[in-house]
């Protein structure tokens, strides 16, 4: 599912307190006018678009901008952030950095540079030449004269910033090295996402930290090598997959709602497996919460239900998490402060927000949660009992935004027990979240009726698998399942073009509660989990049900 920009909810880079990468509303007319100013216009500016190697450096206080001016090259500062960091950027104010060449390695001194030595080396050097980020080196050694190469830099008009080699006569002798082969959270218009399996070289792009930290972020977008799909990875995990490549287009993307922004061509021989992203005009940015950024004004996320992606395969959060807190809108933003310390996580762990949600949704004590350093970096949790927050304004020392895990559970208990009060007058209710009690000792079964939760209902089915259909009314469809102490069940699901909405449910199972005796399949449970409807029931082999009592069909399947 996807959304327009303008319809973001609350679980936002702003609602985090940070500044996004870029205003992603501002950001196609940003693009858009800029590009129609190419031909009329130079900037002001203008600092050319080559590094030349040995004489030139390009430092604080300098720029190369490309030859139509859309893109500059400089070194850059975010707000309240002591680190220079060499980033390529559209040419307007406040866009975001497409690339950044030491997101990982920040440098405090201000007298940084880049530069190509006279060994053709294209780096970085700071405090003095004492401290250097090597881009590109030869792999001749410094120590032989002869190994002397002549170099140049260019920031060309599709942004990549590429070390080339040159001929005596000037022209372009080899490519050395290009920024397009090290992408940071953007993909740009012929941009790689895939492998070289002779080279070992790898394309993909990985989210920022936060919005105010271009460190590596949990998120990366690129090709699985297995499988050879586009695949989301969250720390590692495999949490989106496009499906195969077939006619022009990866099987989950071939809806009209990504046709705008997953413009690709693939490729693949026994060297490399690639797609190239290939639109006039684009862009693809992997943000920090697992939101993928498109220049249509769309989002796409396996992380929000508002902006879902097919082919998600998201980590199950605890089983005592509520099952809404899946989703990043499940979490209320306050500003202020605690006054009490929580838990605060080992920095080397390089958590960012969403790391942080997900540590506080896999603890069942955890009320809250929140960064810990200026950047939006970094998670502290606070438990059950001792997240004792103060409303603040900015000038308090400490004031920040807190998180607070709003998991849904009361409303949801409350439609529960309005749906039991109900078929309580049939038959005595319990509620058990899970699964069934064990049948008693003396080997009778309990007569009473449980609530399952959606999570046992997954498990019990495999994800409703096809393998486990095994009938389908005008309902919905019915499936064998098996609970973790190895009892069988049938589950009713409710189709939802049905047109049974809670009231229909209700009756429905009340009625089964009256009719149950010891001739019929008896109904176990329930589950309503947002737009769910379930009924549990007990399965029994060879046992045909086809039978319309008081002009209901309660079964059509054959159990």
């Amino acid at each position: 599912m996807v959304n327009n920009i303008s319809n973001r909810h609350e679980f936002t880079a702003q609602a985090l307190h940070v500044t996004p990468p870029m205003a992603f509303g501002n950001r196609i007319l940003y693009f858009i006018t800029f590009t129609c100013l190419l031909h009329s216009t130079k900037p002001s500016n203008f600092n050319g678009d080559t590094l030349f190697q040995g004489h030139d450096q390009l430092t604080t206080t300098n720029s190369l901008i490309c030859s139509s001016g859309l893109f500059t090259l400089s070194f850059f500062q975010l707000d309240e952030s002591e680190y220079f960091y060499l980033g390529i950027r559209l040419s307007v104010v406040n866009s975001s950095y497409n690339w950044v060449a030491n997101r990982d390695e920040p440098i405090r001194d201000p007298s940084v540079a880049l530069t190509i030595d006279q060994y053709g080396n294209l780096k970085i050097i700071s405090n003095g030449g004492n401290s250097t980020i090597m881009l590109y080196s030869s792999s001749k050694p410094e120590s032989n004269s002869n190994s002397t190469i002549i170099t140049s830099a260019i920031l060309q008009d599709n942004g990549n910033f590429v070390l080339q080699e040159i001929n005596q006569d000037g022209s372009v002798k080899n490519i050395l090295w290009q920024s397009f082969d090290y992408p940071t959270n953007m993909l740009l218009p012929g941009m790689k996402l895939g492998f070289d399996r002779k080279t070992g070289q790898n394309w993909s792009i990985t989210s920022w930290r936060s919005g105010k930290s271009p460190l590596s972020g949990s998120f990366s977008l690129g090709l699985d090598h297995k499988t050879k799909e586009m695949v989301m990875w969250w720390r590692e995990k495999i949490v989106w997959s496009s499906g195969q490549w077939s006619n022009g287009n990866f099987a989950n993307l071939k809806s009209s709602l990504y046709e705008k922004d997953f413009v690709f061509e693939y490729y693949s021989d026994e060297d490399e497996t690639y797609v190239k992203y290939v639109p006039v005009y684009g862009y693809i940015i992997m943000g920090s919460l697992g939101i993928i950024y498109g220049s249509s004004g769309a989002s796409y996320s396996c992380s929000d239900n508002k902006y879902f992606l097919s082919g998600c395969s998201m980590p199950s959060a605890h089983k005592c998490t509520d099952v809404d807190s899946l989703y990043l809108g499940s979490s209320e933003s306050r500003y202020g402060v605690m006054a009490g310390k929580g838990f605060i996580f080992d920095a080397k762990e390089k958590l960012s927000h969403f790391d942080c949600w997900m540590k506080c949704l896999n603890n069942c004590s955890c009320e809250a949660y929140s960064y810990v350093n200026a950047d939006a970096t970094g998670c502290e949790i606070w438990s059950k009992g001792t997240a004792n927050f103060s409303d603040t304004n900015n000038l308090i020392t400490g004031s920040r935004q807190i998180y607070f895990i709003r998991s849904g559970k009361a409303e949801k208990r409350k439609k529960q027990k309005e749906l039991l009060t109900d078929i309580g007058r049939s038959t005595a209710i319990s509620i058990a979240y899970g699964e069934r009690k064990e049948q008693r000792k003396d080997g009778n079964t309990s007569d009473e009726t449980y609530i399952f939760d959606f999570q046992t209902i997954l498990e019990a089915t495999a994800n409703f698998s096809s393998t486990n259909k095994i009938g389908e009314g005008g309902f919905g469809p019915v499936y064998k399942g098996k609970l973790s102490n190895g009892q069988e069940i049938a589950i009713k699901r409710l189709s939802k073009s049905s047109g049974q909405g809670l009231i229909e449910f209700k009756n429905e199972a009340m009625l089964i509660v009256k009719l149950q005796h010891t001739s019929l399949v008896r109904l176990l449970g329930f589950c309503i989990d947002r737009e769910e409807r379930i009924l549990v029931y007990e399965y029994m082999p060879n046992k045909s049900l086809n039978l319309y009592l008081f002009g209901i069909e309660i079964y059509s399947f054959t159990i």
